[in-house]
């Protein structure tokens, strides 16, 4: 399914959008993917995809979302939002394309600390400073 997406665009991750952006094309069009921080994702989106429709991005859903949120962090996931937009096809995309977007979801990833690191955390809280 993803080789028949073709990547025509990127806006690159920066720390202060919090976020990155591809756009890809497909038999339908062109679509923007946004991932990133979820409040800043919250932040640019007007809708949420409810049962594969487009439903307003109101009040009690982005507190829904943002307790979604809140549950995969605590249960030890690392988590995005994800955004999805169609737009029109063109040469290159600035940051302004980056509005109107759809909340298609999160995607978590359970990251455990890496193997060793917590040993050498534990022994290194000990040392003095000289």
């Amino acid at each position: 399914m993803i080789a028949e997406y073709a990547k025509l665009d990127e806006i690159p991750f920066d720390f202060n959008r919090k976020r990155l952006s591809v756009v890809v094309w497909h038999d339908d069009g062109c679509l923007l993917i946004t991932k990133g921080e979820a409040q800043s994702i919250f932040g640019i989106c007007k809708t949420v995809m409810i049962d594969g429709s487009p439903q307003p991005f109101d009040a009690s859903r982005r507190t829904l979302a943002a307790e979604t949120f809140q549950k995969l962090s605590a249960d030890g996931f690392r988590t995005l939002g994800v955004a999805v937009r169609k737009v029109d096809k063109q040469d290159t995309y600035p940051l302004a394309v980056e509005r109107d977007m759809t909340l298609a979801g999160f995607a978590a990833f359970l990251d455990p600390p890496k193997e060793g690191l917590f040993p050498f955390s534990k022994r290194s809280s000990g040392m003095a400073s000289q």
